[in-house]
């Protein structure tokens, strides 16, 4: 009973082998590839070409990944998957064809790229490119001419470069530095910075730099931030990234942005702008310090002066209409700030006023008292009195408008 039923389960094992070594072929003749693979292994050792289905399955498999990396405009990774491709199996027409599609690819690319390097005035880069791309692809005949072209410019840029370095160094050996300066300069744009015109413009840019920046500092001795601003701006023109350059750059920018701010507290203080002026001089402070405390000493009293002046011709409006506590607010605000001296007849009118406060002073307790008393009439003049003296005198306008009207007296 057992012998039958062993060779019932060989029979159906051998059946379902061969039938995936049949889906095998069928899926890699449609181009399912993957799919094929699969089926090859699961019908393993029922076929004598076997291995190699499966050796020829793995390599279609990458090499179709190669030729998806190339339509997508992505022929170095293709090439990457045909070198394992021609591990798999070698010397394979397929991969043959694949990798010239691949090269003229990337000949295309590499011309693309040159063209734009040319395009922007780099001839010797653009060689390069055009270089590779006609090594890649000798009948790419663009990449042919386009690499002429640039030979040809990359030639010229030498030459000119050359007559310029040697321009240099006539001027350098005149004693002309500055002027050799700029010869090495136009020279390195053609030649590279890492030419010999680049290093001679590094050294010569160097003690320039040096020069523009002791310059500079005598400036700032002399006390002229502008012309100093000028000469330190060259210097770290010349050589950037200098630390004590920049230090000093920064404060005399500090500095100058700091007089504008006075320039314009000046300003607002001829027109009477009291507190635009006053934030334009703490500004400045906090600019520049030291270096615009005599300027800004001087702008703080006259800044001052002028307050002070806005306050006088406020107190005698004041005066005139009878805001006597206001008017004496202001004038006692003038003399503890500034003293007599600048304005004579303020003290006068403060102790005159004071004179008219204390009287105001009287007449208002009077009439408190008279209220309190009931005595209406005399509240009504005593207020009246107090108003004489003061217009401004606490609340004795109020009381005085909240009264009654007063009856005519009877004809």
């Amino acid at each position: 009973m057992r012998l039958p039923l062993l060779l019932t389960c060989l029979v159906l094992l051998a059946s379902c082998q061969s039938e995936s070594l049949q889906d095998g072929d069928r899926l890699y003749r449609t181009g399912r590839f993957i799919e094929a693979l699969a089926a090859y292994q699961a019908a393993e050792g029922s076929d004598p070409d076997l291995d190699l289905k499966i050796a020829q399955t793995r390599y279609r498999i990458v090499a179709e990944e190669a030729r998806q990396q190339i339509h997508l405009d992505h022929p170095q990774e293709a090439l990457g998957y045909l070198d394992v491709a021609d591990q798999l199996l070698p010397n394979m027409a397929l991969t043959a064809e694949l990798r010239q599609r691949a090269a003229r690819e990337l000949a295309v690319q590499f011309t693309r790229r040159g063209q734009a390097l040319f395009e922007q005035e780099k001839p010797a880069e653009a060689l390069a490119l055009f270089s590779l791309a006609v090594e890649w692809d000798p009948s790419n005949e663009s990449a042919v001419e386009w690499e002429a072209r640039a030979r040809h410019r990359a030639q010229l840029e030498f030459d000119l470069g050359e007559r310029l370095y040697f321009l240099g160094l006539q001027e350098l050996r005149s004693g002309n530095e500055l002027r050799a300066r700029t010869a090495f300069m136009h020279s390195a744009s053609h030649w590279g910075k890492q030419s010999r015109a680049g290093e001679l413009l590094e050294r010569l840019s160097a003690e320039v730099a040096a020069e523009s920046q002791r310059l500079g500092e005598l400036y700032l001795r002399l006390g002229m931030p502008g012309p100093a601003w000028l000469a330190l701006r060259e210097a770290d023109r010349l050589k950037p990234g200098d630390a004590v350059v920049q230090g000093q750059l920064a404060a005399v920018e500090a500095e100058l942005t700091a007089r504008k701010h006075l320039t314009d507290a000046d300003i607002f203080i001829r027109g009477g702008r009291i507190d635009e002026a006053r934030f334009h001089v703490q500004e400045a402070m906090n600019l520049a310090g030291e270096s615009i405390e005599g300027e800004a000493v001087i702008l703080t009293e006259a800044l001052k002066m002028k307050f002070n002046e806005q306050r006088y011709i406020l107190g005698l409006a004041c005066e005139l209409d009878n805001q006597v506590v206001r008017a004496h607010q202001l004038y006692g605000s003038i003399l503890v700030e500034i003293g007599d001296p600048d304005y004579e007849d303020v003290p006068r009118r403060y102790r005159e006023l004071a004179e008219r406060i204390e009287k105001a002073e009287v007449a208002y307790q009077q009439a408190i008292e008279a209220r309190q008393s009931g005595d209406q009439e005399t509240y009504r003049i005593k207020l009246a009195e107090t108003l004489r003296h003061a217009g401004d005198y606490k609340d004795a306008a109020e009381r005085f408008k909240s009264l009654p009207p007063q009856e005519d007296p009877q004809p």
